[in-house]
């Protein structure tokens, strides 16, 4: 028969268990351990977020998050799925440049850390057009969410980490969630909450547990999280199913 083609590509093509990449993450504390994510875990985290986020392929992304983190990575996985562009605006975190594209109307989205979205409002970033920031990495300060919104960004505050293969939970629109610092779950995901004797509930308060396509292999070391992964986070769910993270479970 004759040959068609790509066919070559496509019976070589990963599988979906196979590993993609590994991110190394030191969490709270610790030498830093080896993620493992997998090609199925990309693949999801992608689909997921452009269907939670509604992006298409007029978007562009501006990359200010280094790409050594699964934040700055996921960037990548997700514009490439629908099509999209990312941005880069130099090797550094530059807030003049940060806030001139910003103000440009030449970038629709940008992910950020608290002290990066900080430094970015007190040096004047405000668009004329709609750009969506996420916002996640550590804690968020209220406050500087309603700044950010009475600046005219769309504020949506996000919860993961390298073993959810980034975004797990994040908030949809600019309004009541983030002000709340709440979101939903992304299509695929469930979050549930421990309570002191470890029963799983799906409301309530207790250490949040992370299930789902886009849950990490484990870890380099010998872990393996078998699609379930419990958090060191303490989180609260209430009857819409939107997750608040309020701490950390321990005191570091």
């Amino acid at each position: 028969a004759t040959p068609v083609a790509g066919s070559a590509m496509i019976a070589d093509a990963p599988q979906p268990d196979s590993v993609h990449s590994v991110v190394f993450t030191s969490g709270t504390s610790g030498a830093p351990r080896g993620v493992m994510l997998s090609h199925g875990n990309v693949a999801a985290a992608a689909d997921g977020a452009a269907s939670h986020l509604g992006l298409t392929a007029r978007d562009r992304w501006l990359g200010a998050l280094p790409l050594f983190h699964v934040g700055g990575l996921a960037i990548l996985w997700r514009m490439a799925f629908v099509g999209g562009a990312v941005v880069f605006e130099g090797d550094d975190f530059d807030v003049g440049e940060i806030v001139r594209a910003i103000n440009s109307g030449s970038i629709s989205w940008i992910s950020m850390v608290p002290t990066m979205l900080q430094r970015v409002l007190l040096r004047g970033a405000a668009p004329s057009m709609r750009v969506s920031v996420l916002v996640g990495g550590g804690p968020v300060d209220p406050a500087l969410v309603a700044q950010g919104l009475a600046q005219g960004l769309t504020i949506l505050p996000t919860y993961g980490m390298s073993e959810t293969t980034s975004q797990a939970v994040t908030a949809t629109d600019g309004g009541a969630w983030a002000v709340t610092l709440a979101g939903q779950p992304l299509p695929g995901v469930t979050v549930e909450v421990l309570d002191t004797d470890g029963v799983p509930s799906m409301t309530g308060t207790g250490r949040l547990v992370i299930s789902g396509p886009t849950v990490a292999i484990g870890t380099r070391d010998g872990q393996r999280f078998d699609g379930r992964y419990v958090t060191n986070d303490i989180g609260h769910i209430d009857e819409t199913g939107a997750v608040r993270v309020l701490g950390r479970a321990d005191d570091v």
